[in-house]
């Protein structure tokens, strides 16, 4: 008799038990080769098995059988046969636990590899990290030392730079000085210049049309432009600096945007253009009617010349001086000029 545990399924048929031991249930239920039963009595005489112990019997006492068996030889017979099962069952049960332990084994193992892995990347890492920090302080060394060159270097050439600079802005200053004192000593001074304007109808009109920063600008470099330049009361060295030199009470000073007397100049041309104002009404009689185009006019005259006049953050005093720097630099086809611009490049005159 043969007999799977596994799927609970017994035959006395060899070929048919190894018919179920390619079942997939039987696969399933074992998951590795079971042990085989043979169950049954056996006789030691002719070694004939017979399923029940009576059949045993029946065979030993008679005569086909050449050796008969008394009670107590079956009944040995018996307790043998069973302890055979029972140690076959052990054995399975042995056979299985065996391997549930040897595959707890190799999860262990297993995990102490993944552990030595790990500890291997972490060592490596920190070994690259080590090595990038050092090329690093490598670098950074290298860094330093080209600094340290390149500074000593510009330091060098600074001072002759610097030397080089202050030479020619002494030369420079030098020849400013005699432009203005020597070939610009004839000139106006500012107040008597600005008092020299005279306003015609179209000048007090533009204020109205064209803003006051822009008419008063307009006013200004027209005067200047009908005077010859070395009796110019204004020089600018530098447009795009703004830097102007403005003579006053008959001496050449760098203008100050603070406190310049080109500023109070200016604010003198704003009253003496509101005192032309009264001309304008007597030759546009209807500027007091509403409907009048004058009207309109004579607001906003009045409005722009207030307006800039009451210039508090000399919002109006910067777009005139805007204007005016470029209209009174210093000529470049003057020999003088040529000198003096260069300082535009090389320095700062004082």
């Amino acid at each position: 008799m043969f007999h799977c545990k596994s799927c609970i399924y017994s035959t006395s048929k060899k070929s048919e038990f190894n018919r179920h031991l390619k079942t997939k249930k039987h696969l399933r239920n074992a998951g590795t080769t079971p042990t085989i039963v043979a169950t049954g009595f056996t006789c030691d005489g002719c070694l004939t098995t017979y399923v029940s112990r009576q059949g045993l019997w029946r065979h030993q006492k008679s005569k086909s059988c050449g050796t008969i068996q008394d009670d107590d030889y079956l009944d040995e017979h018996e307790s043998s046969v069973k302890n055979i099962v029972t140690e076959n069952v052990i054995t399975e049960d042995n056979e299985k636990n065996t391997e549930k332990l040897t595959f707890e084994q190799q999860l262990k193992l297993r995990e102490i590899e993944l552990e030595e892995k790990k500890l291997q990347i972490q060592q490596d890492i920190e070994m690259k990290n080590i090595q990038t920090q050092q090329e690093l302080m490598q670098e950074m060394c290298n860094n330093q030392k080209m600094m340290a060159s390149a500074i000593e270097k510009i330091g060098t050439t600074q001072t002759v730079n610097n030397t080089t600079n202050n030479i020619i802005h002494t030369i420079n200053q030098f020849n400013l000085n005699v432009f203005l004192n020597d070939t610009c000593k004839d000139a106006m001074n500012i107040m008597d210049f600005v008092k020299s304007l005279k306003y015609t109808e179209e000048d007090i009109g533009s204020i109205g049309k064209l803003g006051y920063a822009e008419a008063i600008s307009n006013l200004l470099i027209k005067g200047l432009n009908e005077i010859d330049v070395t009796q110019r009361p204004i020089h600018c060295t530098d447009a795009k600096r703004e830097k102007l030199y403005v003579k006053h009470d008959n001496e050449w000073k760098k203008d100050i945007e603070s406190a310049g007397n080109l500023k109070k100049a200016i604010k003198v041309v704003g009253h003496q253009n509101m005192g032309s104002l009264d001309e304008w009404k007597e030759k546009h009689p209807y500027h007091n009617e509403p409907n009048s185009r004058h009207h309109i006019e004579y607001l906003e005259i009045c409005n722009q010349t207030m307006n800039g006049m009451l210039d508090e953050d000399d919002k109006e005093y910067k777009k005139i001086i805007k204007r005016i720097a470029p209209e009174t630099l210093i000529e470049k086809d003057n020999k003088v000029g040529q000198i003096i611009l260069t300082e535009t490049i090389n320095g700062d005159e004082t």
